[in-house]
């Protein structure tokens, strides 16, 4: 899943200025994510989720609108935005969540925490990330704890079909690293991708297509 970061100034003009007509008339405009457009998501009948970097529940809160009863455990290593995510799903019976990071070894970290949270990595930010958005420029490092995939797996409740989202800022190699049984058994993976080198050792697209297609996994599409 490729997640670009740009103006939306634009654009909230226009959508405000479309809702200040379509508001008398008792309307308003909304921005639908592509997952609630995804029928064939809807199809596969997944029964657990697995929310890899999950900031403060953007992705859980869209794929529960497409899987209503789908088992959700979300990972989200940053303190603010765990409480957040937590806060959000109180009343999901169906949603645990965990506050910490998964990479390739159990212990611990620095996280580079972002004033722009989705923003945060375990990684180095390269030049360019805050050329290009400024808005990202300041970081604060704080220790978290860090989880192997397959060390976790074994005290969940997963049932298949099962997919896994992750959109950890560079890091995906290492998760997979520590995650190779459990990801081999994903019906679907969601994954942010990046053509460009943001963080300093981020894993690339060519590299991250190849551990993908390593576990048995085809390449389906791009929201």
């Amino acid at each position: 899943m490729s997640t670009g970061m740009s103006s939306v100034k634009p654009a909230a003009k226009l959508k405000g200025l479309i809702n200040g007509g379509l508001n008398t008339l008792g309307y308003e405009v909304r921005r639908q994510h592509g997952l609630e457009r995804a029928a064939w998501l809807r199809e596969m009948n997944i029964e657990t989720v697995l929310d890899v970097g999950a900031n403060v529940g953007q992705f859980a809160a869209s794929i529960r609108k497409v899987l209503p009863e789908a088992r959700i455990y979300a990972f989200e290593p940053v303190e603010a935005c765990f409480e957040e995510l937590s806060r959000g799903n109180s009343g999901d019976r169906l949603f645990q969540g965990f506050p910490y990071a998964l990479g390739d070894r159990d212990g611990s970290a620095t996280i580079n925490v972002n004033d722009f949270t989705p923003s945060s990595s375990v990684l180095p930010m390269a030049r360019r990330h805050v050329a290009e958005f400024p808005f990202t420029a300041h970081s604060t490092g704080a220790e978290i704890q860090v989880r192997r995939l397959d060390t976790v797996v074994p005290g969940l409740e997963l049932s298949g079909p099962m997919l896994v989202k992750l959109d950890v800022q560079g890091f995906e190699s290492q998760v997979i690293k520590g995650g190779r049984e459990t990801l081999a058994a994903a019906d679907v993976i969601i994954t942010e991708v990046s053509f460009a080198r943001f963080y300093v050792g981020q894993t690339s697209f060519e590299e991250l297509y190849a551990e993908l297609q390593g576990l048995g996994l085809r390449f389906h599409g791009i929201l």
